[in-house]
């Protein structure tokens, strides 16, 4: 007698879905469809990225992360320069002129996307959203960033190499701004496009991936589940 689909015996619809395989291929197929659903277009560049973060998200962990790392910073003994009411003339001007470089630069960008969105590019503006703040933190360590949400950090170690590279950090470092402009814009760039909420968004999807894999695998020998990580693009390693 011909065996129906669905029985027992493994063939058809039925045994596909049963089976450790048909619950892989349909979780890999369901991680293909919500990667593609949720691809938008990236401000400036036109590439498409992952991205499931909505943007007041982003902010609020751009700007949680952005304390921390300032309170960290402190708790090292790097004074965050104008935290509080103690603030030198020095300190002062070199915050007040970090502040005006990335006005000019939060400016630009609030332009720029504008002319964009009226040039047919698709996506959301998002630069006349962001919460922007601008901070120097007292560092030798040469570095900058900018969070989601318009973070902005300025480390005086940076400020030197952008200056007049002499070993020390004085208010004639700042004399031409157009070099941290340059590394302060491509800081401020990640931002807008979007570039943590993206790895934020690659990550999660990983997540549900390697949850999915491994109630797939259930109680399949210690090679089988190599072979079906590696397959996966998400194998472990070592033994």
């Amino acid at each position: 007698m011909p065996q129906q689909y669905g029985s027992r015996g493994g063939g058809g619809l039925g045994g596909l879905l049963r089976s450790r395989f048909g619950l892989l291929l349909i979780a890999a197929v369901g991680l293909f469809i919500y990667w593609q659903m949720n691809q938008k277009p990236v401000p400036f560049s036109g590439r498409r990225q992952l991205n499931t973060v909505p943007l007041k998200e982003e902010v609020q962990l751009g700007q949680q992360s952005y304390l921390q790392i300032l309170n960290q910073e402190q708790g090292q003994g790097h004074e965050v320069l104008c935290a509080d009411t103690r603030c030198t003339g020095t300190e002062a001007e070199l915050t007040s002129k970090v502040r005006e470089i990335g006005a000019r630069l939060q400016s630009a960008a609030v332009e720029l996307e504008q002319e964009l969105v009226q040039q047919g590019y698709q996506f959301t503006p998002v630069a006349d959203k962001f919460d922007w703040t601008y901070y120097v933190v007292d560092s030798s360590t040469p570095n900058a960033f900018c969070l989601p949400g318009g973070y902005v950090a300025v480390y005086t170690g940076i400020l030197d190499i952008t200056g007049n590279y002499d070993g020390h950090v004085a208010m004639d470092d700042l004399d031409d701004p157009d070099k941290l402009a340059v590394v302060m814009g491509h800081e401020i760039g990640h931002a807008l496009a979007h570039h943590g909420a993206e790895r934020m968004s690659q990550a999660k999807v990983v997540q549900m991936g390697q949850l999915a894999v491994g109630v797939g695998m259930g109680d399949m020998d210690v090679a089988q589940q190599r072979a079906i990580m590696q397959a996966f693009g998400i194998a472990a390693q070592g033994s």
